[in-house]
């Protein structure tokens, strides 16, 4: 078993590592944010949580057994390992991403949250952390044919290649699985239907995310960058300035929209996005369809719209009822 916890990146390491141990011919299976497979074959989708219930990560385990698994890389969060959801599974290796702001609503500090991942990182057999050295020539070049040479995603590929290297999987058959590498849904998608500009929709929703996202989409952008965002209710309120502060940096046009706010008013955590934006202009709609609107309509040729917060989901929390939404979807249906 592997497991990789951290703030960022781990969804896209942990389908790294699935996918190229499927493409070396290897039985394993996969948990994530964007659902859990067997052998390439979908088990079934998560709803709102990185990491499902102990009886679910039992059930999908007794599953890949019985369907011959060699390994099961499962992507853990802090909560998991909290409230021991992963308890019973022997982790071989422990994968650790990164430890930045984030979930101190339920941690109360950060001292503490970095205590929760490292608990579960000392336990592994064995732990990899990132190292940029870890990728060939030909592997950096495998990740520009897939279009995922961005630098965070190349510090996910050198996790990645560290733990299929240390199963023995050779450099050839990882450079082949990155060369096929298919980003998971939400993680610097595009939506293309023949505008003039980009639109990209990502999971971003932490300081430490917008910090390494902003810079790489600005790369690509000739023109005005335009950024659609908010933050979820009762969640880590501490980084809602920061969030703020990091997009007046780098965006040309910041448009604050609707998150899942689950019982916290909308226009209270805008506001607090709004205190760590400064002097820089920005639009509130707090209807996410019509912010999305609005991003488009202020687009031209060679400007990026960049949708970040819901990436993969296919529901919203509005006042602690779900309903459904997906940004994709919603992009398509306007364009």
């Amino acid at each position: 078993m592997i497991g990789v916890t951290g703030t960022d990146g781990k969804t896209t390491t942990v389908n790294m590592i699935y996918q190229i141990m499927l493409v070396a011919g290897i039985k394993c299976g996969m948990i994530s944010t964007t659902g859990a497979e067997i052998n390439g074959e979908k088990v079934f989708s998560t709803l709102h949580t990185t990491t499902p219930s102990s009886y679910a990560i039992q059930k999908f385990l007794s599953q890949a057994n019985k369907e011959k698994c060699r390994y099961c890389v499962i992507e853990v969060s802090s909560h998991a390992i909290d409230q021991n959801r992963i308890g019973g599974c022997n982790f071989r290796v422990g994968v650790l991403t990164n430890i930045t702001h984030e979930h101190l609503d339920y941690h109360k500090s950060f001292e503490e949250y970095k205590k929760v991942k490292e608990s579960f990182i000392s336990k592994c057999e064995q732990q990899i952390k990132t190292d940029p050295r870890e990728l060939s020539k030909a592997m950096v070049e495998a990740l520009k044919e897939s279009n995922i040479n961005q630098s965070f995603n190349r510090e996910n590929a050198s996790l990645a290649v560290s733990v299929c290297r240390l199963f023995g999987i050779n450099d050839e058959e990882i450079t082949r699985g990155l060369k096929t590498f298919k980003l998971p849904a939400g993680r610097f998608e595009f939506v293309n239907m023949g505008q003039p500009y980009n639109i990209i929709i990502d999971f971003a929703l932490t300081p430490h995310a917008f910090e390494v996202l902003l810079p790489e989409v600005k790369k690509i952008t000739r023109g005005k960058l335009i950024h659609v965002f908010g933050a979820a209710g009762d969640r880590d309120r501490a980084k809602r300035p920061l969030l703020g502060k990091i997009a007046s940096q780098y965006n040309d046009i910041i448009i604050l929209t609707r998150d899942d706010n689950h019982t916290e008013k909308l226009e209270n955590i805008i506001s607090m996005i709004v205190s760590g934006i400064g002097n820089k202009n920005y639009i509130i709609e707090l209807d996410r369809k019509r912010a999305i609107e609005k991003a488009v309509s202020l687009a031209n040729k060679g400007d990026t719209v960049l949708v970040t917060g819901m990436g993969h989901q296919t529901t919203m929390n509005v006042n602690e009822e779900e309903i459904p939404w997906n940004d994709r979807e919603t992009i398509e249906e306007i364009l």
